[in-house]
């Protein structure tokens, strides 16, 4: 159940791809937090109706690990119930 309800956790998620450097990664975090923070970004996101809820990249990365430890078995049972929900 975890696995399936960690996408509506990481949302609309802003991501880099592997190999990143940490100082870079630490410059868009900080970007993001300002950008999520900012009067204006707010404004417009409530004008469209969009909640914007945030978490911290710490635990952005740890569920993105504890998903990626799950098990073969466990992955392959959800992606069978998501393929008989279409």
């Amino acid at each position: 159940m975890r696995l399936a309800a960690s996408a509506s956790d990481v949302g609309r998620s802003i991501i880099a791809p592997p190999g990143v450097s940490i100082g870079r990664a630490g410059i868009l975090r900080q970007a993001f937090e300002r950008m999520v923070r900012d009067p204006d970004f707010i404004a417009e996101s409530a004008r469209r109706a969009l909640e914007v809820e945030p978490l911290p990249a710490s635990s952005l990365l740890k569920i993105v690990s504890d998903d990626m430890a799950m098990s073969a078995d466990v992955v392959e049972g959800l992606r069978v119930i998501m393929e008989l929900e279409k």
